[in-house]
């Protein structure tokens, strides 16, 4: 079916805003919170699909006229830029709606070009209702681009030593990259700072203990001091799971691990995604030749299968199609 519109209607005020219930997020029971350091809470978390520098922050309080007292009074706002290490940047008391259609919300902040992908709101208290609020969200993007792109990132095993190898696209006002590795994608450890040359391409070699890790990622040094990070890279050097197949790969609704040698797996298994953030647990599997695992909730994209050992992570990069 097609639907052709003849005829388009603006605002005058285009920061006005519905006072219909529908048109918002309200949360009555609390929930666990995607910042652990929250815990149990009234949240609302926007994904932005990739990273952003952000500007202005702009919230709309709820507005139905008969529920005001829903909207939130204090909030915290967190932001990361892959979902599980989070940086606050402050509390802030948010004015109460007052029901009109004419209501145009309040700017709360000023991110200053901050880099966010993930963007956390919780409501730590409301004017009094049984539950916490929200109209709307705007977030003021900022025009200009990231000072790099990182188009590509991995890892060379080579015939000696294993090297990281990125390449780069429009880079600018970046001081250099700092290398980081991690066994578990929750602490990271510096392992080395190339600095800044211009080039369109870096390679790296990691010797001795620098190749141990299981996971690498690289800290974008930016010269204003926002610093962010790129994707992960698996380290197959080290852990080449030869005795370990995830099939078929691609998967769409689910693939089969088989697994030769079973000494050491606890039987759970994580999925998480190219930044680190946990997408599905498959915890109590029971320890056999062949696990089935399902990804029909899995969104399309590039993961890591991570089978949990005693000894060492086996670590399986998988495609959902």
């Amino acid at each position: 079916m097609v639907l052709i519109c003849t005829n388009v209607f603006g605002q005058q005020l285009p920061l006005r805003h519905s006072s219909v219930a529908g048109d918002g997020w309200l949360s009555c029971t609390p929930t666990a919170n995607p910042n652990p350091a929250r815990g149990s809470s009234h949240w609302i978390m926007y994904n932005l699909g990739n990273q952003y520098t952000l500007n202005t922050l702009r919230l709309w309080n709820f507005n139905h006229p008969d529920s005001l007292n829903s909207g939130i009074q204090n909030l915290q706002i967190d932001i990361s830029t892959n979902g599980t290490t989070w940086n606050n940047i402050g509390p802030f008391t948010l004015a109460k709606a007052n029901g009109s259609s004419f209501y145009e919300g309040t700017v709360v902040t000023n991110l200053n070009k901050k880099v966010v992908r993930y963007l956390l709101i919780t409501a730590t208290s409301n004017y009094g209702g049984s539950c916490y609020g929200l109209s709307e969200v705007k977030f003021d993007i900022n025009q200009s681009a990231l000072p790099v792109t990182i188009a590509s990132f991995k890892i060379d095993c080579g015939d000696s030593e294993p090297s990281l190898i990125w390449e780069v696209k429009e880079e600018s006002d970046i001081a250099g990259y700092v290398i980081e590795g991690s066994n578990d994608v929750e602490n990271w450890s510096a392992v080395k700072k190339i600095p800044s040359s211009g080039s369109a391409k870096y390679q790296s070699n990691l010797s001795g203990g620098e190749a141990n890790f299981t996971y690498y990622r690289l800290l974008i040094d930016e010269k204003n001091n926002d610093d962010w990070n790129s994707i992960l890279v698996s380290n197959t050097c080290k852990r080449i799971a030869q005795n370990v197949v995830a099939w078929p790969n691609p998967a769409q609704e689910s693939t089969s691990i088989k697994i030769d040698d079973l000494a050491n797996y606890t039987g759970k298994i994580l999925l998480i995604d190219q930044r680190g953030a946990l997408i599905k647990s498959f915890s109590n599997q029971k320890v056999a030749s062949q696990i089935n695992l399902n990804l029909a909730d899995v969104p399309v994209g590039q993961y890591f299968i991570v089978l949990q050992n005693t000894v060492a992570d086996t670590v399986i990069p998988i495609t959902k199609i």
